[in-house]
């Protein structure tokens, strides 16, 4: 059985979908956050033996925990084949497959949220990219990687006409 640490309104939701699309069964723990709104609670420190970040989403799988949307991912789609939403290690789309995968959760979500949270609108405003004019070439190179490869042949090509995630 796997536990979902999740918390409603969340990252965690895409993974309640995955497992909802992989058949797995899960149960749930609801984990209260602090919201970058200020609303909400940080979660109990006890969360920590779980979630060192006390973020979610996090899975417990046996004895082994999962954080981060990515890797929970991977690791699920990996694990329960039935419905084949990932390829494989060895077939040959993998490694386009994993790439997009991190791709969206290492650079393409941060990237995203801090204009979101208002990053470019204020040029004095530090976030993960410095300030304005030093998180440009950052962004540069993010838009550019989408505008090269979205709605991107090799990701077409490597799900073909299957359903695949995509965060």
């Amino acid at each position: 059985m796997i536990t979902l640490y999740h918390s409603p309104r969340s990252r965690s939701s895409r993974i309640i979908w995955l497992l909802e699309e992989l058949g797995c069964d899960y149960k749930m723990e609801i984990v209260s956050i602090k919201r970058g709104d200020g609303s909400g609670a940080p979660a109990a420190d006890s969360y920590k033996a779980i979630n060192p970040l006390k973020k979610v989403p996090t899975i417990k799988v046996f004895d082994e925990i999962i954080y981060e949307s990515g890797a929970i991912c991977l690791y699920l789609t990996d694990s329960h084949q039935k419905h084949a939403i990932g390829p494989l290690p060895g077939h040959n789309n993998r490694a386009e497959y994993v790439r997009w995968l991190f791709f969206y959760s290492g650079a393409l979500e941060p990237a995203a949220n801090a204009r979101f949270a208002g990053w470019d609108k204020d040029p004095a405003k530090p976030t993960g990219f410095g300030t304005r004019q030093q998180g440009r070439p950052a962004r540069a190179g993010t838009e550019s990687k989408c505008e090269s490869k979205t709605p991107g042949r090799e990701f077409r090509q490597s799900c073909a006409n299957k359903f695949s995630i995509r965060l």
